[in-house]
């Protein structure tokens, strides 16, 4: 199987099951948002993003090291890497769980809406999500990916499911929202399953220079994971500070509708990194770097369509979808959505850099992008709330992915069309503004001039990414068409 069948039948299966999830999550908004005062969806918004800046920086880039060191040719490799990473990995769950349920109970202290007994659901959800990530990175490496999109596709129906029992039956607040979170955590761990313990609790039999060595390729997300929150979630908590958790509800929502195109994007990278891994390990020289700049033009090529289609529609679908009172965030999504594309073509970037093990100039270039998004949500979230907050994001996010693109390409460069891709984002960027501003969907004539919109556009952009799709179809026509001249009975 080619690198492009394999990487889109692998992503696929995740798509799948993300959009799952997904849909699951947006069609159960209607009674969510009824059953819930945007208040709760604020709380529920700080709990989240409190485990996932613990939960990121417990992980010290253990996963990437894990993903770049077991498939390595060189030693250390395999079975030894992963077994010490997997005994730091435990270890480092417990205590990022106690860590982050301690920073709660210090928030809850002063904030009198705050529930003090989702200290212990905040440490079950920040153990949870460490170990869920090596979990998922084992899972790729083992290439068992449809075990792995079976299990975030259960994750999210029980995740769901329990929310919305929670909501209507027993705890009518942010707890039923914040139990969904943790159960989406745990059950995808309980179905990929985690290293057996005798592997974990035997020594990985590698020397002091080795076990260094697996380290660093990963400290680099050390920087990275922080920065990485600072810039996707840090502004709830300014939000929260300069305004009330009404409106962190209302972002929290808007950002739900935003961030539909990351279920795309979260799985093309999910696998993308591992399998460029591969290429490059086995192939190495040229033909490896031409066969991974092709796919990087065709995932980059999905992520463009993605962020045009939730530009257009995603802010009619928040206002089908939810109680009006969450209304006011429809025009947060299009920033959002270009948020979201601009974080995957920085994944995308930065694989030159992943596979030169040059991650510490991403984690510079993160660095600097988390203090201006710093500076600036302390700037301007006082004076323009929750547009701000959505603004600086996209901003931000595409300053870096443009940062460490020319820094990947300077260092490792990978062959790619830089003219035609130069065109293709100008003109998407353009089309995105303009769907942007369209009215509203309000009957079936304007949902219809929205749908041919999108159809041309969408055409017009794969025709300027993949310009010889069209010329492949036609010669794939010609030799039908020869083929059936060629059984004619000659005339006479």
């Amino acid at each position: 199987m080619s690198l492009t069948r394999r990487i889109l039948s692998s992503s696929g299966q995740l798509m799948a099951a993300n959009a799952l999830a997904r849909a699951l999550g947006i069609v159960s908004l209607p009674l969510l948002t009824q059953w819930l005062a945007p208040s709760a969806y604020g709380q529920a918004a700080i709990a989240s993003t409190l485990i996932s800046l613990v939960s990121v920086i417990g992980l010290a880039g253990m996963d990437m090291s894990y993903a770049r060191g077991f498939l390595s040719r060189d030693q250390p490799n395999g079975e030894a890497v992963e077994t010490l990473l997997w005994r730091l990995a435990v270890i480092a769950a417990l205590v990022s769980g106690a860590v982050a349920a301690g920073i709660w109970l210090a928030y809850a202290s002063q904030d009198p809406r705050a529930i003090t007994g989702i200290a212990a659901l905040v440490f079950l959800g920040a153990a949870g999500s460490l170990l869920l990530a090596m979990a998922q990175t084992r899972s790729r490496l083992h290439n068992r990916h449809g075990r792995l999109a079976l299990a975030v596709a259960a994750g999210g129906v029980l995740s769901i499911a329990t929310t919305l029992f929670l909501a209507k039956q027993v705890v009518p607040d942010e707890r039923a929202l914040v139990i969904g979170y943790v159960v989406a955590y745990l059950v995808p761990i309980a179905l990929i399953g985690l290293p057996a313990w005798r592997q974990v609790s035997m020594p990985s039999g590698l020397s002091m220079a080795h076990r260094r060595s697996v380290l660093l390729i990963g400290l680099p997300g050390v920087v990275m994971a922080p920065m990485y929150w600072i810039l996707s979630s840090s502004d709830r908590w300014f939000l929260q500070a300069w305004r009330d958790s009404e409106v962190v509800g209302l972002y929290a929502v808007a950002c739900a509708f935003g961030q539909l195109g990351m279920m795309v994007n979260s799985a093309l990278i999910a696998i993308w990194l591992p399998e460029a891994t591969r290429v490059h390990e086995a192939t190495g020289g040229a033909d490896g770097d031409r066969a991974i700049g092709r796919l990087f033009v065709r995932l980059l090529l999905v992520m463009m369509l993605v962020w045009l289609a939730m530009s257009t529609v995603g802010g009619d679908l928040l206002r089908l979808l939810t109680n009006k009172q969450f209304h006011a965030g429809a025009g947060l999504v299009p920033w959002i959505s270009s948020a979201v594309f601009f974080y995957g073509v920085y994944h995308l970037a930065n694989t030159g850099l992943f596979l030169g093990r040059r991650l510490t100039w991403s984690a510079a270039a993160l660095a600097a992008a988390g203090c201006i998004s710093l500076g600036a949500n302390a700037v301007l979230i006082p004076h323009f709330g929750a547009m701000a907050a959505a603004v600086v994001q996209c901003a931000t996010f595409a300053s870096l992915a443009t940062v460490v693109w020319a820094l990947a390409q300077r260092i490792y460069p990978l062959p790619l069309p830089t003219r035609r891709i130069s065109i293709a984002f100008a003109f998407t960027l353009v089309v995105v503004v303009a769907g942007s501003r369209m009215p509203p969907v309000a009957d079936t004539a304007s949902a219809s001039t929205k749908a041919v919109f999108l159809v041309l556009v969408c055409a017009a952009v794969v025709w300027l990414m993949e310009p010889g799709v069209l010329r492949r179809r036609r010669r794939g026509r010609r030799p039908g068409r020869g083929r059936a001249r060629s059984r004619a009975p000659p005339s006479r």
